[in-house]
């Protein structure tokens, strides 16, 4: 039984575009530009970016749009964190619809107005889009762009795949909601760094609420393309979500979460099952990179790039061993006595 509140939106609902933004000079522009070019009642859609102090001429970039343009406001959020920005813009919005909204993706223009008119007919509490990769030019940005989307790298997040037909899931990308969820359940938990949408869709689905994913919308995601910074993500993600169990009683941690952090206690138990166990202990990491070639050579005539598997398949096990290693330090550190890890000053999705 839901404990939600049911009642349906008005036939023309305002609409709160709610986004996090911290040193994007590169995107910015574009997706305010295309944002305020959607399909939607000017008069009924304010766009609230919630930047975190940038320092790379973010900031210039959103006020001189902001001039130009009543419903652009831009808020600050000091903090840096990203369940911060979306509270901070919550607060200030009282729009009948919640929209959240990444920098780093282009839309379709009828993209607000399919969300909320799927809203309006399934009275459903979240709803998202299919999000594709951009693909990128060189080797390299295919390299990023497999390992952000291909399922034997993330796990198969349903709005990273391809299902068909609208179907009920865990968590969306983004997402977009009535705002009468947010007066039910409250905001997003700002202790949760990286897994805010996580939390607050589990607490969504406990108190019997509905997510809707809709493959026949889509939106485009342009991935980071540096490795570093993509191994402390890799790494931050999984350690937020084991270390949440310090901060919440709800439920975020997942059977396929657990399959890295064992692919780690392999490396680590290697040494010692190597002398015991002799050349033995090195077949499951023969198994393993059979089937990172595999996926590496699917991942290449995706991208009709032979030369990626080359790339993909060091980067699949680099992606899983440093997911497992941060999802093995969140749980140590779940159980250890030690002051709260610091907040990273990053944005990440």
């Amino acid at each position: 039984m839901s404990s939600l509140p049911r009642h349906r939106l008005p036939d023309h609902p305002s609409i709160a575009i709610v986004v996090p933004c911290l040193n994007e000079v590169k995107f910015v522009e574009s997706f305010v530009r295309q944002v305020l070019a959607m399909d939607c009642d000017p008069a009924r859609t304010t766009l609230f970016v919630v930047d975190g102090i940038s320092t790379d001429g973010t900031r210039e970039i959103l006020f001189r749009l902001a001039a130009a343009e009543p419903r652009l406001r831009v808020l600050d959020n000091p903090h840096r964190t990203t369940a911060r920005a979306l509270n901070c813009a919550l607060r200030v919005a009282k729009a009948d619809v919640i929209v959240r909204l990444d920098v780093h993706a282009e839309y379709p223009r009828h993209y607000l107005a399919h969300l909320v008119g799927l809203l309006q007919r399934t009275e459903a509490d979240n709803v998202g889009a299919l999000r594709l990769t951009a693909p990128g030019r060189t080797l390299r940005e295919n390299a990023f762009a497999a390992l952000v989307s291909a399922p034997f790298a993330n796990g198969g997040a349903p709005w990273r795949a391809r299902p068909q037909g609208l179907q009920e899931v865990e968590s969306v990308y983004c997402g977009c909601y009535p705002r009468r969820v947010f007066d039910a359940l409250g905001l997003f938990d700002e202790s949760m760094i990286r897994i805010e949408d996580r939390e607050f869709n589990a607490r969504l689905l406990a108190a019997g609420g509905r997510i809707l994913l809709d493959p026949s919308l889509t939106c485009t995601y342009h991935p980071r393309t540096r490795l570093g910074q993509y191994l402390r993500w890799t790494f931050s993600g999984p350690f937020r979500l084991f270390y949440s169990r310090r901060l919440t009683t709800t439920r975020l941690v997942r059977p396929r979460n657990y399959v890295p952090l064992l692919f780690a206690l392999y490396h680590l138990i290697l040494p010692l099952a190597v002398v015991y166990g002799g050349t033995a202990a090195w077949t499951p990491l023969g198994v393993y990179g059979l089937v990172a070639i595999g996926a590496a050579i699917g991942e290449a005539r995706v991208y009709r790039r032979t030369a990626l598997v080359f790339l993909l398949v060091p980067l699949f096990y680099l992606t899983h061993l440093v997911y497992g290693l941060g999802g093995l330090w969140g749980c140590a550190r779940a159980l250890l006595p030690l002051p709260a890890p610091r907040p990273e000053g990053k944005f990440s999705h």
